[in-house]
């Protein structure tokens, strides 16, 4: 008997001045766990909106447990029983969990037809239950953690006999231990026989849970891989950028080295969220810190650019006091923040790439209010092609850019300002293999140029790469120094769990 669930045949699709699918053939089986990979701007996304009812392919065809199908809307897959999990969740974080998983399909009571809160309880408990998770079905979403959050979206999606789901990114926002939650639950959904699109541009995780690997490049299907003990990061990076990328390249440390320190920070406190924090920057390193989501990693961040103020303790760069109370004083002490939400601080999506790009040095390009365009569009143009940004023209809008290539934007601005204190928050995230590592040689490459990198990432991994020197924190707290050279992920991992405490 034939276990392909979906089949696409041919499918185009063309957006005003992009194809972005080309003749892509893509089948589904019963019961797989499927992975899609590929560079930003492959056509991944497109695919799945298409089969998800989202957009309509321009050509081809589509079949669903054998039956020519065709989706004006995401309504249409739903019926069919396909539904994708955005990166974003979709929840409504001032409702409970059971509203949620009920949302739009109420039950009601006989007779006044009001809502039946006892049973909606008991509908979402049955579907949460099944994923064995202990989740109160009167907490409100917004208390929950992002996994939590996550499997309520799943259960919404099971509650509507969903029999194909599709989940973009999935463990983007989650920790390690979240992770392993999640990928407990994706299996037990195999194993009652729903087919799982897994889109990831972490491979080590698409090696684990993977049963098939499809790899898409320049909006066309390259290859369907079946996965094995054979199979490495190495077959599928070759295919997804059709260049040699060092995936296990390792960081040779230069925290010996003799530099000076560019920003030193001692007893900083604010709120509850870091308790007595205190470390040296120094130029000419990249200075990586790692920590679980809500160790204090990003408000460490906030305090050094001046988001947040009411922070007590003392700061200097550069030997001097330091004291910001607003971006605009760390920009003019040549502090650049990549932040790790590029899309909604990061970038104003709607301007083109130029403006985005000019936005931290429009002084240094104007005499007189005048903006001197020729040596603007010199000075962009030839840092675009440093960074290796893939774009028609600089005056392009941003909104039209994959996500590696904003990100690159978003480097490019604070290049251009000359910043010599550079604040990365999770630089990688949500971008393909390929341009995560231009920003590691970047990163790399700025160090080299005797600036302060300090680097904050979720991939413990992904920290060893590319830091000198690793801070692992804890609950607000720096709780341990390492020289990057013998370090393992199991160490780092031992302090930012808080074990270190009870040894």
């Amino acid at each position: 008997m034939d276990s392909t669930i979906l089949k696409v045949t041919g499918i185009n699709k063309k957006f005003p001045g992009t194809q972005a699918l080309t003749n892509v053939d893509f089948e589904l089986r019963t019961g797989e766990i499927h992975s899609l990979v590929g560079p930003n701007g492959s056509g991944k996304s497109t695919l799945m909106n298409i089969i998800a009812g989202i957009h309509q392919p321009t050509s081809g065809k589509m079949e669903v447990a054998g039956e020519t199908v065709y989706f004006s809307s995401p309504s249409d897959a739903f019926a069919k029983g396909i539904v994708m999990i955005h990166q974003e969740l979709r929840l409504f974080p001032k409702l409970s969990v059971a509203e949620n998983v009920c949302f739009g399909r109420f039950p009601r009571t006989k007779g006044l037809r009001l809502i039946d809160w006892k049973a909606m309880s008991e509908i979402a408990n049955e579907y949460i239950g099944k994923l064995s998770q202990d989740i109160s079905m009167t907490a409100l979403v917004e208390t929950l953690s992002v996994a939590q959050q996550q499997i309520v979206e799943i259960s919404k999606a099971l509650s509507q006999d969903a029999r194909i789901l599709i989940m973009d990114e999935p463990t983007a926002s989650l920790t390690m231990e979240e992770t392993k939650v999640l990928f407990s639950t994706v299996r037990s959904l195999k194993e009652r026989g729903i087919t799982i699109v897994f889109i990831s541009h972490r491979l080590d995780e698409v090696l684990e849970i993977s049963d098939r690997i499809t790899v898409l490049r320049d909006s066309r299907l390259i290859d369907t891989l079946e996965n094995s003990s054979s199979l490495t990061k190495d077959d599928i990076v070759v295919r997804m950028i059709n260049r040699d990328v060092n995936v296990d390249r390792i960081k040779k440390s230069n925290a010996d080295r003799e530099t000076s320190v560019a920003i030193s920070v001692t007893g900083l406190c604010y709120e509850n969220k870091l308790n007595d924090v205190s470390f040296e920057g120094r130029h000419g390193e990249i200075l990586g810190i790692a920590g679980l989501i809500g160790s204090g990693r990003t408000e460490l961040f906030r305090c050094i650019f001046g988001i947040y103020t009411s922070w007590s303790g003392n700061m200097e760069v550069y030997g001097k006091p330091f004291r910001p109370r607003h971006p605009r004083k760390a920009v003019q002490n040549r502090i650049a923040y990549i932040s790790e939400d590029r899309k909604s601080e990061g970038l104003v999506l709607l301007m083109p790439i130029k403006d985005n790009m000019l936005f931290a040095s429009l002084r240094k390009y104007t005499r007189r209010v005048v903006l001197n365009k020729k040596k603007v569009n010199q000075d962009l143009g030839k840092k675009a092609d440093e960074l290796k940004l893939v774009c028609s023209s600089i005056n392009s809008l941003t909104s039209n850019l994959s996500g590696g290539n904003q990100q690159k934007v978003v480097v490019g601005k604070w290049l251009i300002a000359n910043s010599d204190i550079i604040l990365m928050d999770e630089p990688t995230r949500g971008i393909d293999i390929g341009a995560k590592d231009d920003i590691y040689n970047l990163a790399e490459q700025l160090a080299n140029e005797g600036k302060c990198v300090i680097f904050v990432s979720s991939e413990l991994e992904e920290v060893l790469k590319v830091s000198d020197r690793v801070l692992v924190m804890h609950e607000g707290h720096i709780v341990t120094e390492l020289i990057n050279k013998d370090i393992t992920i199991d160490e780092i991992m031992h302090y930012a769990t808080g074990r270190h405490s009870s040894t």
